[in-house]
């Protein structure tokens, strides 16, 4: 989501080691893994999985090896945002508009 947020499709070798190593520390921040891997590593597995491609000239650089791969999870971002939206409108809801059975439990005060 960081390069769809700027409006880019690379990231400079400094700035993917450091997206590596955000995440890292993200995953093992909540015990998802207990090794940290390093940042070089992480990124000489995505690219010998043809999922990042790696850009040597001017300066080194990652690329998403297919459009899609960054669809894909800029989508799953978008999905995750759009879902904190509706949650957090429903919450800001009058009951009233929650449904009828908060109207009949409200007419039922009002009648006793």
């Amino acid at each position: 989501m960081h390069l769809t947020a700027r409006g880019d499709v690379s990231l400079t070798e400094p700035e993917a080691r450091s997206l590596c190593r955000s995440a890292s520390d993200s995953l093992g921040n909540t015990g998802q893994i207990t090794v940290i891997p390093e940042p070089a590593d992480i990124l000489n597995v995505l690219t010998s999985h043809h999922i990042l491609e790696r850009i040597d000239y001017p300066v080194t650089s990652f690329r998403f090896e297919h459009q899609q791969f960054q669809e894909y999870y800029s989508a799953l971002v978008l999905e995750d945002e759009l879902r904190k939206m509706v949650a957090s409108e429903v919450r800001l809801m009058p009951t009233y508009s929650r449904g009828h059975t908060s109207m009949i439990h409200l007419g039922r005060s009002r009648c006793a």
